[in-house]
């Protein structure tokens, strides 16, 4: 058997000494009364909790020619086997590339024009003329791990000594807690079901983190101190995920498990009044999750991207996933976790509060739901900004100029060029910028004739929250267009429909509420088109009241119903939704037991075709304005519609 030895040792290059800095990076955090609540990421120099067999799956097998058939033999022995344990050995990953990498000197690697060999498990098709010694190598390192478990390197942090899993052994039930459940009544019962689900699934959670950073984090940070992916960005793949864990930590050794304590020493009821202190520091202390909720999506893209370009990055995380652990979930889904909890803890305590008799106890989960929903809310509020953005920024990367006006006359032509810029991304007028602009609506199609045209012109129509865009497309799919007449604002206009129902006459009035214009817009749903109009106007009015009230409206993360059932103040609900898992956005948790009833409503959809995912509307119905009411002929004819 042949080794394979590394030479190329040369200095890590910059961006490899930032990952050594990432790594060592130590977050603490301090509460308002000064206590040091320092998290438990410790720097370990010897031995890592990865080690002693926390990854470790059965030995590899011998990868000598001579007993290629048996292992052949054996891995079909053992491919049922595989199933019920839930983990796969490296050699079966990467088994084709371990039996290439340990032949003799005559071996397929000096044979350039041998057949390509196809990884079972990784599903990457390798040949011998193109994979090079980091294949090799990464296939043994992969191997160690196998045998050995994942090493700890010095001046990398591990995620918690072995010992602290000690903290985090729950019982079955609390029945096992409290002497002589069975007596009880039901209510009672109901209400330690629900607080019990809070509690396991946090140890469920953490376990899921401790999966993403001993697995996969300090999977990658060793093989790049071995120069092995050291292209990859680990603050890109992870964000601060060292720094989420260490949030949940404090919340379970500062919280629950005080909480839990009391009840396992006394044999008690475990008391909601408990995790009354360390709910109401939820927005301080989850601070980190705002950083990683907004870059999520980034993550999310760079190793889908990562994944198409790199082999070798292929191959690690298909050798993670497959580790028993994971639980065949793949590295996206373990991704979106963190925010799947995030929005799962108001859903867990309004599941407490509507099983909870005492009135001291209720109000102070009222306090705590408030105190975790004003940090869910600043969140979403971010989330769906960003989302507005990007997707503006996408449409205004289609307009190629704003060219109103038919010049002849080079010197108005430079007066005017300095004001032909038109920004969709700026806040809408006597809006904040928590009101964002959202495009409701896109058609083309649509014939436009006016005072200015003599004839009708294929117009492509953009309806925003607060304007209208009548465009000229450039190109038959419509992706690049110009703006040939000026923007017009929704709460302006005035639309009566045709008596033939081929199209709509569209008023458009100035500050003095008379006609400044008009417009005639020929289109095969012009109903449909006023209803859009209407739309916008309700939603621009809503926006511009919202611009003054304390409480946004959460859009991004989830929707708020009324729940008649709950008696739970209705500004504290919030219902969960989920996303498809091949979804850009994360998907919400769900629960596997009965406290919680999961709902997964349709996610709302935008009009708009081919764009970008909307979230859910911002904004409600309210009525219009009165000062627009009296420009309307009163009454109105039956074939004229006033959209407002």
């Amino acid at each position: 058997m042949v080794g394979v030895v590394i030479t190329d040792l040369l200095a890590a290059p910059p961006r490899a000494q930032r990952l050594t800095h990432y790594c060592c990076a130590h977050s603490s955090f301090a509460a308002k009364d000064g206590t040091d609540l320092r998290g438990s990421v410790s720097r370990a120099n010897s031995t890592s909790s990865l080690s002693g067999g926390s990854w470790k799956t059965p030995a590899s097998r011998t990868n000598s020619n001579a007993g290629l058939k048996e292992d052949k033999k054996e891995r079909k022995i053992s491919g049922s086997q595989r199933g019920r344990r839930g983990a796969v050995s490296a050699d079966e990953l990467v088994s084709d590339t371990s039996v290439i990498s340990s032949t003799s000197q005559d071996s397929v690697w000096k044979t350039g024009k041998s057949k390509p060999v196809l990884g079972k498990r990784t599903g990457i098709l390798l040949n011998s003329s193109k994979t090079d010694k980091e294949m090799r190598a990464l296939t043994e390192l992969l191997n160690s791990y196998d045998q050995n478990g994942i090493p700890n390197q010095p001046g990398l942090l591990t995620f918690r000594p072995s010992s602290s899993e000690e903290k985090f052994r729950l019982e079955d039930n609390w029945t096992c807690i409290v002497d002589n459940p069975e007596s009880l009544p039901k209510r009672v019962r109901n209400q330690q079901d629900a607080i019990w689900e809070l509690i396991s699934t946090e140890v469920s959670y953490i376990r899921t983190l401790k999966v993403i950073t001993e697995l996969f984090l300090a999977c990658l940070c060793n093989l790049q101190t071995e120069r092995i992916l050291i292209e990859i960005d680990t603050e890109l793949m992870f964000s601060n995920i060292l720094e989420v864990c260490e949030v949940n930590h404090m919340l379970w050794d500062n919280c629950l498990l005080p909480t839990l304590t009391a009840a396992r020493s006394q044999r008690t009821l475990i008391n909601p009044l408990h995790l009354r202190e360390g709910f109401l520091r939820f927005e301080e202390t989850f601070q980190p999750y705002m950083k990683y909720c907004l870059e999520q999506t980034t993550c999310l893209h760079y190793v889908k991207e990562k994944r198409l370009e790199s082999d070798l990055f292929k191959t690690y995380v298909a050798w993670c996933e497959a580790r028993k652990d994971c639980e065949r979930l793949r590295f996206t889904d373990l991704l979106v976790k963190p925010m799947q909890r995030l929005t799962k803890y108001p859903l867990l305590l309004k599941a407490i509060h509507k099983k909870t008799d005492d009135e001291d106890a209720k109000m102070a989960l009222v306090e705590m739901n408030e105190c975790v929903e004003a940090f869910v809310y600043a969140v979403d509020g971010k989330l769906r900004h960003l989302h507005e953005r990007d997707r503006l920024k996408s449409i205004t990367s289609r307009i190629e100029s704003y060219d109103p006006f038919d010049i002849n006359n080079d010197e108005v032509e430079k007066a005017l060029k300095a004001h032909c810029t038109l920004d969709l991304t700026c806040p809408m007028p006597s809006c904040g910028n928590q009101q964002n602009r959202q495009l409701l609506y896109e058609t083309s199609g649509v014939k436009l004739k006016d005072a200015v045209s003599s004839s009708k012109v294929d117009v492509h129509c953009f309806l925003f929250t607060d304007v209208l865009l009548v465009c000229k497309s450039l190109s038959k799919k419509g992706d690049r267009v110009k703006v040939i007449r000026q923007p017009f604002l929704v709460e302006r206009l005035v639309t009566y429909e045709l008596r033939d129902n081929s199209g709509l006459i569209v008023v458009y009035l100035n500050d003095f509420g008379v006609a400044a214009s008009y417009f005639l817009l020929y289109t095969g749903d012009p109903r449909g088109f006023m209803d859009q109009i209407r739309k916008a106007q309700e939603q621009y009015r809503e926006a511009k009241s919202q611009a003054t009230s304390e409480k946004p409206q959460l859009g991004y993360l989830q929707d708020l119903e009324d729940e008649d059932d709950l008696d739970i103040p209705r500004s504290a609900l919030l219902v969960a939704a989920r996303s498809p898992r091949s979804s850009s956005h994360s998907s919400l948790v769900h629960s596997h037991s009965g406290s919680i009833d999961m709902s997964d409503p349709a996610s709302v959809a935008s009009m708009a075709g081919p764009s970008v995912p909307c979230p859910t509307p911002l904004f409600a119905s309210v009525h219009f304005s009165s000062a627009l009411e009296e420009c309307l002929p009163s009454p109105l004819p039956k074939n004229v519609i006033g959209c407002f």
